[in-house]
């Protein structure tokens, strides 16, 4: 019993300090809001025009996962809990130029 309370506080200790990229710093807790107010998020951080390899640089740099694709690319984190998971996606369309012509961000919660 004891080997399981010292391994359970492990796990809470360590669920709750993983660190999560500025992009997704002071999002909402309310699943029927925080799609939206990712979404937006993004968009202001990466308005249309921003080039390809900016996006892709930060996304990188936090940590996100980047899928490169011709004309755009994907990203996404993985926020694993102990009963549920939240994938913070985001998807981009680029032009000839490499430049961003449209761009979103969806919040998806997946739970035991």
């Amino acid at each position: 019993m004891k080997n399981f309370i010292i391994i359970f506080s492990v796990l809470i200790i360590t669920s709750c300090t993983i660190i999560r990229p500025p992009l997704i710093w002071g999002l909402t807790h309310e699943i029927a809001k925080v799609d939206e107010e990712f979404d937006l998020r993004v968009k202001e951080k990466f308005p249309v025009g921003t080039n390809e390899d900016q996006v892709i640089k930060l996304l990188k740099n936090q940590f996100f996962k980047v899928k490169d694709k011709e004309n755009g690319g994907s990203a996404y984190f993985d926020v694993m809990q102990i009963a549920c998971s939240i994938r913070y996606s985001i998807g981009w369309h680029t032009n000839k130029d490499k430049k961003i012509v449209s761009i979103g961000a969806s919040v998806n919660h997946s739970c035991l």
